[in-house]
């Protein structure tokens, strides 16, 4: 079995503003508990899970691979989405710059 990786990347720490990624991105979050890096990266994230992890320049969304097929787009932002699969052997990477692939 392969490693599988699947997510978005902000260019911003968005940690006290997560209301503007539930817009941008028309989602809705619940807080379940906290966790590390290691475990927000781990290999496969259930379809209705995300993981988040703000670095002091970035916020990283850790998804299923399913969600990161299209791009993300953020007014204001650079948004990279990608997703990688060494199971199937193929990867995504989109890019987008203030709302603009």
């Amino acid at each position: 079995m392969g490693f599988n990786i699947a997510g978005i990347v902000i260019n911003k720490n968005l940690e006290n503003s997560i209301e503007t990624i539930e817009k941008a991105f028309s989602w809705n979050f619940a807080f379940v508990e906290e966790i590390n890096f290691e475990q927000a990266s781990e290999n496969w994230k259930e379809e209705s899970i995300c993981d988040i992890y703000f670095s002091s320049n970035g916020t990283f969304i850790f998804l299923n691979m399913e969600m990161c097929i299209d791009e993300y787009k953020m007014k204001g932002s650079k948004v990279l989405t990608y997703a990688l699969s060494e199971t199937s052997m193929s990867f995504n990477v989109n890019i987008t710059e203030n709302g603009f692939i």
